[in-house]
């Protein structure tokens, strides 16, 4: 950061040297306007004694020198251009008069018009434009103008001559009423068809401004460089002063200020006296906040020793507290998994036992057909070996279903890669007869490659072909959400049961397959979740079922197992008559 004193000496500085190149350029401008002025003056003066000699020649010495020969009987074709010319008398006295530079002015001279006698006096291109611009306008006798010439600058004064006279027109109306020995001097051709009233000439005077410029350029510089040496000195003497008056003793406070703020250890301390009223003020006030802040402080820093030790002993407190409440959750939430687990384990267990009725009671017939046959002596090898097919076949039912149970409840959980098809026969098999006792049709539909598929899972027999569907996870953890699925399906029919009895109804899971996912959709046509609690049935301990029926935690748990363990995401909607939940698992 740029400090206060280094800031003034710039600031000052910029300041300075644009108001040496400001008052530069004003004294410039105004010496040149100078220089454009006195050069208007003495162009005017050679201008005006010009226009005075034509007007005495045209008005005085010409018409009396004419009269005075005329009376000697002179010859009328006599001609003298030293004394009967204007343009010839002005040319050669301004070119002796600028030669001599008795005024010490340097300039050049030239009278010039259209169709002039003298070669010299012919109008070049740009002045044949001056020429027109005074003829178009009699009001119009003078022009002032820099013109650049050959790559210099020249001031120029443009003057308008005296008119043709009555007396010019001996000279300048035909060739034939002229002197002969002008014919002679001059030609028969320039000079000629002009009327009274007509401008003579146009006489213009340029004076060279370069040296007279140089020359201001030069005193300007000289005016500009003493501005800036006395400008350099004022600065030096104004960043000593702000340097050791103010800035110094600003530095020294500011510091002391920075110390204090930094360590409190530095708290009371004091500034010194200074030279000047205000930093004494400032110094007088710094004391008496850094006194103030020390005793504050000191009793700040007890205040806070005692609060701490009450939020520590608070915090122990309530750090017990919170244990024992978190203690206390997860035994409850223990016990709801528990039993919520029991509650599965006794609803298959009551599956199995369902079951296993009807092959219990086929064997029991059995073996009441074989001994009645025994007694009858109609027992033979063909005889038992039918009978042992048919107990067989009993007997690998019912293993099937214990297979089904231990797997459902296995604790294995590890990651496989399972075949989705299978865990929903499996599923089927277990909770077959709690959906055939509640009179609920499950139907499995799968898609794979685009191809559409679908069945009643009662029809499911060995040897169909299956769709192989395969995804990665713990295969009982998906088999867990779908029974909980079907296990709400089941409570939700029953709500139902009495007031739409007339209703089919159909339990859909739909497995759909793609290159990225497999998504599984689980439908029913129970009537659907009401709107204003659909965004909660995953909320834990959330339960619409009456106290003791439901957890609240089969659907919380669904949700964390489809997105912790298969990495994928579970929703629910309504749709038609009933609730569908998606479940999108990524194929890994």
């Amino acid at each position: 950061m740029i400090s206060l004193s280094k800031k003034v000496l710039i600031t000052f500085g910029v300041i300075y040297i644009v108001m040496s190149f400001a008052i530069a350029a004003i004294v410039n401008h105004h010496m040149k306007n100078q220089v454009i002025e006195h050069s208007s003056q003495k162009a005017q003066m050679i201008i005006d004694r010009t226009v005075a000699i034509h007007e005495y020649l045209a008005k005085e010495l010409r018409p009396a020198v004419t009269s005075k020969l005329s009376q000697l009987g002179s010859d009328k074709d006599y001609f003298d251009p030293r004394w009967m010319s204007g343009g010839y008398i002005s040319r050669n006295i301004n070119t002796k008069y600028s030669a001599s530079n008795i005024e010490g002015v340097d300039y050049g001279y030239k009278m010039f018009s259209v169709n002039a006698r003298a070669e010299e006096s012919e109008a070049d291109d740009y002045e044949r434009k001056v020429y027109e611009e005074f003829t178009s306008n009699p009001d119009k006798s003078l022009k002032e103008e820099i013109r650049i010439i050959d790559g210099k600058e020249f001031f120029v004064v443009y003057k308008r001559n005296v008119l043709f006279v009555k007396g010019c027109m001996k000279c300048h109306s035909e060739p034939a009423k002229a002197p002969q020995e002008l014919i002679k001097y001059y030609g028969d051709q320039k000079g000629f068809h002009r009327d009274v009233g007509e401008i003579s000439a146009i006489l213009s005077i340029r004076i060279p401004m370069d040296k007279q410029l140089n020359v201001a350029h030069k005193r300007a510089l000289q005016i500009s460089t003493s501005l800036i040496a006395l400008f350099v000195i004022m600065l030096l003497i104004q960043y000593i002063y702000i340097r050791f008056s103010i800035t110094n003793p600003i530095s020294s406070i500011a510091k002391k200020m920075k110390d204090v703020s930094l360590d409190n250890s530095k708290l009371g301390e004091q500034l010194p006296s200074y030279n000047h009223y205000e930093y004494n003020e400032l110094a007088t006030a710094f004391n008496s906040m850094s006194l103030t802040l020390k005793d504050m402080t000191e009793d700040l820093q007890q205040k806070v020793d005692d609060k701490t030790k009450e939020l520590l002993d608070i915090n122990a407190s309530l750090e017990n507290m919170v244990l024992g409440e978190i203690d206390k959750r997860l035994s409850t939430e223990r016990k709801l998994l528990y039993q919520k687990r029991f509650a599965d384990i006794g609803q298959m267990i009551e599956s199995v036992a369902h079951q296993w009725r009807q092959p219990l009671n086929s064997m029991s017939l059995i073996n009441q057909d074989l001994y009645n046959t025994v007694d009858k002596g109609g027992v033979d090898k063909d005889y038992l070996n039918e009978y042992k097919v048919i107990t067989e076949n009993i007997i690998m039912h019912m293993e099937e279903t214990i297979q089904d149970f231990k797997q459902y409840f296995s604790g294995n959980k590890e990651l496989t890669r399972f075949d989705l098809y299978d865990c929903v026969t499996a599923i089927y098999r277990i909770t077959k007869s709690q959906l055939l006792k509640n009179n609920i049709n499950l139907f499995l539909e799968w898609t794979v490659d685009d191809v559409e598929n679908s069945m009643n899972m009662s029809e499911i027999s060995k040897g169909m072909e299956k769709p192989n569907i395969l995804i990665k996870g713990i295969e009982s953890d998906i088999k867990q959400v779908l029974m909980n699925l079907i296990q709400n399906s089941k409570d939700e029919f029953k709500k139902i049961d009495g007031e739409t009895c007339d209703i089919k109804k159909t339990i859909i899971i739909k497995l759909v397959q793609t290159d990225n996912t497999v998504v599984i959709y689980f439908k029913d046509n129970a009537g659907g979740i009401p709107e204003s609690i659909i965004e909660k049935v995953f909320d834990p301990y959330f339960t619409t079922k009456s106290d003791g029926e439901g957890s609240g935690i089969g659907l919380q748990m669904s949700k964390n197992i489809i997105n912790d363990v298969f990495s994928g995401s579970i929703v629910v909607y309504n749709e038609d008559d009933g609730a569908v939940f998606k479940v999108t698992i990524p194929v890994l």
